[in-house]
């Protein structure tokens, strides 16, 4: 807990929750508590060293969970001004390295608009502008549990920390926004997309966490052991600055299509700690559309490369193209929704096949229905298939292809 002390103390919080003298500065906090009842997948866990694509899976003993307290997150906020304010997002959960741990943490500067003119930036640490699905507290989903393999990823290795700076121009009927962010502390981006591909679930990076990789051979051989058999998303490696920009355009009642592109201009070179620097870039294209009958349509399309190592014969000794998409279709019925979505991913290894081969093609269903209750409680149940094939599972002894069913019941309680 002595991070989430620590954060506290720097936000400026006081023995009282929310204090106002003059309106500023206000201080709120506010969190999330999850508690599930789970049919888990009889794959090995990707937490234990295996490839299995979802959250909840078989241990290395055997074991699969039937409850779990998935997450409970604290989020601290702090308003100094009209303009100026502070966030602050701790968590735990049973999968990560310290049992309370940073998420994000930035200070933002949202003046008033006066004209239909505004600039506004964060600094510190954060999620791109990317994912669709994640509009709720403690970068949650309303939709479903388990986001889709995109955003998945962008939970897991793409949060940035630096500097992010927004100029928006509103009209009547649209609005238009650029964006463009410097940042660091990202250089293993990839790691996992490369060596365990892609995965569904609801897990997010912190600052200080970590996240096996696959006990693959090549890790061995190849490599040589000097990878740890873990990745810290949160490393720098090669001191160099990454960067992506964005644009959006949004249509009132309508539609919001956006696009973006990410290059962490990491040097695939370079070796610290146990930790590889990749170089990944990717563009990311979305949009979300309000269709007849009250229905919303969310959609989205990722691909990008990833590559690390020296240039052996034209290729990084890793380079591996990525690509994946998905559709979902959610409706509200009074206080329920459900959400069904359908996720198509793939990685091609371009480079030493034959040693480290991490070719992979996959799809996956998920459908969901919650019920959400006044007093800021939701249920929500949620079946995911996933159907992959992935040839380094065969260094497990165990067929390159996997169908895993998970079944999730949650209970919510926002505060």
């Amino acid at each position: 807990m002595k991070g989430f002390v620590l954060v506290l103390s720097c936000l400026g919080f006081s023995s009282s929750i929310a204090v106002a003298q003059d309106n500023f500065p206000e201080f709120k906090l506010h969190g999330l508590v999850d508690v599930r009842a789970i049919h888990a997948s009889d794959e090995l866990s990707w937490f234990d060293r295996g490839l299995s694509k979802v959250r909840y899976a078989r241990d290395e003993n055997g074991k699969r969970p039937n409850f779990d307290l998935a997450e409970v997150s604290v989020v601290g906020e702090a308003s100094f001004s009209w303009a100026l304010s502070a966030m602050a997002h701790v968590k735990f959960d049973r999968e990560q390295k310290n049992v309370a741990d940073l998420v994000e943490a930035f200070v933002r500067y949202n003046p008033v608009p006066t004209s239909p003119w505004r600039v506004r930036a964060k600094a510190g640490m954060f999620f791109p502008p990317i994912s669709l699905e994640h509009g709720d507290i403690a970068w949650t989903s309303p939709y479903s549990l388990t986001p889709s393999a995109i955003n998945s990823w962008v939970g897991e290795e793409v949060k940035s920390t630096g500097l992010e700076v927004t100029v928006e121009h509103k009209g009547e009927d649209n609005i238009f926004s650029l964006s463009g962010s410097a940042f660091m502390l990202n250089d293993p981006t990839g790691t996992l997309l490369a060596w365990r591909g892609w995965a569904l679930h609801d897990v997010k990076a912190t600052a200080l966490g970590r996240f096996s990789l696959p006990n693959i051979q090549s890790l061995d051989t190849l490599f040589d052991g000097r990878q740890s058999p873990w990745v810290e998303p949160h490393h720098e490696i090669d001191n160099r600055v990454g960067y992506y920009v964005s644009g959006k355009w949004e249509m009132r009642d309508v539609a919001t299509l956006s696009a973006l592109y990410y290059d962490n201009r990491g040097d695939p070179v370079k070796l610290k700690g146990g930790q590889y620097s990749w170089g990944t870039d990717f563009y990311n294209i979305s949009l979300f559309s309000y269709l007849p009958g009250d229905v919303e349509l969310l959609a989205q399309y990722m691909a990008g490369t990833t590559l690390m190592g020296p240039v052996v014969n034209d290729y990084n000794v890793v380079t591996v193209s990525f690509y994946s998409h998905y559709a979902m279709l959610s409706r509200m019925f009074g206080e329920q929704r459900v959400s069904l979505r359908y996720d198509s991913f793939k990685t091609e290894d371009m480079s030493f096949v034959a040693q480290d081969n991490n070719n992979e093609n996959g799809h996956a269903w998920m459908a969901s229905i919650s019920r959400t209750f006044k007093d800021k409680q939701r249920i929500m149940f949620e079946v995911q298939f996933v159907d992959s094939d992935r040839a380094n599972r065969a260094d497990l002894g165990i067929p390159t292809r996997a169908k895993e069913t998970l079944l999730q019941l949650s209970y919510r309680f926002a505060f």
